[in-house]
């Protein structure tokens, strides 16, 4: 005779998460699916001799589960296209795309049923990759802090937001810690797993 089948341990790590979730929080609960854009731009320099990166426009988003009416935990990406601007790197093309992800923790004040201003608070990675082949690729983790509004619509969550990320670059020859700001915007919509 056959033992029964042992759960893997995500479903049950799902598991002990909906039992410790009041049943109020789970009929509000809902997967959330975003994009934003906005301004990316340093600013710490990367170097004492004011080599940095320019600032540039981006494009994301990402997804998450919105629990109850005020938390929010929530996966997220965002990708620019700029350049390096200084003269530490010999480089031949300056252009470079940087791509960051970040898990975030969204928690908000619900004030109003349209508008619900936020805080956020992440950790995730901030990776440049160089079009020069002589320049490596860098992966740094990093940390991100940072609030929003969300107004809320028929159609969605329309929301603006405000974070700094920073992280040590220490990729030859910079060693420094950074700070790079977004102001972004975009459109949340809602997709309920409640009962």
């Amino acid at each position: 005779m056959r033992a029964p089948p042992v759960p893997n341990a995500r479903v049950l790590l799902l598991f002990l998460l909906a039992l410790g979730i009041p049943e109020a929080v789970r009929a509000q609960t809902a997967l959330i699916v975003f994009g934003h854009g906005g301004y990316y731009g340093p600013l710490s320099d990367l170097s004492d001799a004011s080599d940095d990166i320019a600032p540039r426009f981006g494009l994301g988003g990402g997804f998450g589960l919105q629990l109850g009416n005020s938390v929010a935990i929530r996966l997220s990406g965002t990708f620019v296209t700029t350049r390096y601007r200084g003269d530490a790197l010999a480089v031949s093309d300056s252009s470079m795309t940087r791509t960051l992800g970040m898990a975030e923790l969204q928690a908000g004040w619900p004030g109003t049923s349209t508008i619900v201003p936020y805080i956020l608070l992440g950790a995730g990675v901030v990776r440049s990759d160089f079009e020069d082949p002589s320049v490596e690729t860098t992966l740094y983790a990093a940390g991100r802090v940072g609030g929003g509004i969300n107004f809320v619509s028929p159609v969605g969550a329309f929301f603006v937001e405000a974070h700094m990320t920073a992280y040590r670059w220490t990729g030859v020859p910079f060693s420094k810690t950074q700070f790079d700001a977004a102001i972004q915007a975009g459109l949340a919509v809602a997709i309920s797993l409640g009962g």
